[in-house]
């Protein structure tokens, strides 16, 4: 008999991913970071680990995780950012937080695409 099975038995949760993005944010006090070109792209680096690290302690079953974290200069720009995938509506989904002090924006992201 056929036992496969399409769905999983622990799906991506938005909203444990969230906290997890903005406990990550939050304990890395931003608030009162100054943005410092050089040190900034290790910082991403060292976040999007430290997220990575914490979403796959969730235990997902059948995900790939894809983490982006981005901290841009305020400096009376405009920023806009895309993210493109074959996206499974039913079992794909992410969670994005984001936060700004007066230096700098830093937007973090966690896409949980389906793997069979």
């Amino acid at each position: 008999m056929n036992s496969y099975r399409l769905d999983s038995k622990n799906p991506f949760r938005k909203e444990s991913v969230y906290m997890i993005i903005r406990d990550v944010f939050k304990l890395s006090e931003m608030d009162e970071m100054v943005y410092e070109p050089g040190a900034i792209s290790k910082l991403c680096v060292q976040l999007a680990s430290e997220i990575r690290t914490k979403v796959k302690a969730l235990g997902f079953e059948r995900y790939k995780l894809v983490c982006v974290v981005q901290i841009c200069e305020k400096n009376r720009q405009s920023v806009k950012t895309l993210a493109k995938f074959l996206w499974d509506p039913e079992r794909d989904n992410c969670a994005t937080y984001r936060m700004e002090n007066k230096y700098f924006l830093i937007s973090g992201a966690v896409f949980g695409l389906y793997y069979e």
